[in-house]
């Protein structure tokens, strides 16, 4: 139903928490083991307007919550570059990430959390 009623209201954007713990076990100086846990999320937006109306409506699923795990491995050339400097010291990895709970805003407004997961090589070139 479609009405006439117009109001300017206040928003107050719920704040943005994020915690995360990491684990390194280093087989050697070249190769090391990473696995990182991640919680996060967002709580919900206040609105608030001068006139009575139920402004709850605007308040729903303004919140956001999201758990994430990485488990990576590198390979570093850095330790050997640094007995006996010859080259670049290059440094090779590769990640797998997957978002493996969460729950939020599913509308285009908001970011929405998805379920997600990825699969990252890299190669970073140290000087």
């Amino acid at each position: 139903m479609l009405t006439s009623n117009r109001e300017r209201v206040d928003r107050e954007l719920g704040d943005l928490y994020n915690v995360e713990a990491s684990l390194k076990y280093h087989v050697s100086h070249a190769l090391a083991f990473t696995m990182t846990y991640t919680r996060g999320g967002k709580f919900k937006d206040k609105i608030d307007g001068d006139r009575d109306f139920n402004y709850s409506g605007l308040e729903a699923n303004t919140n956001s919550d999201q758990q994430i795990v990485i488990i990576a491995a590198s390979y570093s050339t850095l330790a050997a570059w640094q007995l006996q400097p010859s080259g670049l010291p290059l440094e090779f990895s590769i990640a797998y990430r997957e978002r493996f709970d969460g729950a939020g805003p599913s509308s285009g407004q908001a970011n929405p959390v998805l379920y997600t997961r990825w699969l990252v090589a890299g190669k970073k070139f140290l000087f």
